[in-house]
């Protein structure tokens, strides 16, 4: 026969609580906040110093100062574009000049 006390979790008659404990509230109130923050995550405005900051100095040789969205432009030698296809399969590879063994006489 089997306990119905100890499949259910039940001591005494009293019910067991499932769950983590956290009411239906606090889990609408912790959702909002989290989705808030998340909202917040894509904001497409421009950038703008903080009250009593200043943008960085301008680089030198350059007179005025460079705009947000100038400094966050990345410049073409940052992401080169890939010259050469992956390899796909296995090869052999070529014999490379500058593959030299370490010197023999290290102090």
């Amino acid at each position: 026969m089997i306990d119905v006390a100890a499949v259910s979790g039940s001591v005494n008659g009293t019910p067991a609580r499932s769950g983590s404990g956290l009411g239906a509230a606090m889990r609408a109130a912790l959702l909002v906040t989290a989705l808030g923050a998340l909202a917040g995550c894509g904001q497409r405005a421009d950038l703008k110093p903080r009250a009593g900051k200043e943008m960085p100095p301008p680089p030198y040789g350059r007179a005025d100062r460079p705009k947000s969205a100038e400094l966050l432009e990345t410049p073409t030698l940052a992401i080169p574009k890939r010259s050469v296809e992956l390899r796909t399969r296995s090869e052999e590879r070529d014999d490379d000049p500058f593959d030299l063994p370490p010197p023999e006489n290290i102090p």
